[in-house]
């Protein structure tokens, strides 16, 4: 893997895009008062998917993509979203733009 990556000319971000299988959001900080009751807000509204509490909340969607919120140390909820269509995922944000207000 190394000789592999030395003798490349693209950096890895282009070496790996192929391996690729969702879009993702990458992180996304939102400003809530409440991080726990917008968690389970999250949880209550995308009932649909499987949700995980550990470490914050994840939901996991069987049409591919997943939502995942981390609310440690700080007040701002931490937002990863993937997706299977970039269509898919910029729905996704908007959604979420209109549930927690702009990132901050």
């Amino acid at each position: 893997m190394i000789n592999i990556l030395s003798s490349a000319d693209d950096p890895i971000s282009e070496l790996v895009k192929p391996l690729r299988r969702y879009y993702a959001s990458g992180e996304i900080n939102f400003a809530v008062d409440e991080k726990e009751e917008m968690m389970k807000e999250l949880k209550r509204k995308y009932s649909q998917g499987e949700a995980d509490d550990l470490d914050g909340i994840t939901i996991q969607f069987k049409t591919g993509g997943s939502i995942a919120g981390r609310a440690i140390l700080s007040r701002l909820l931490r937002l990863n979203i993937e997706a299977k269509t970039k269509d898919l995922l910029e729905k996704q944000l908007k959604e979420m733009e209109t549930i927690l207000g702009e990132p901050a």
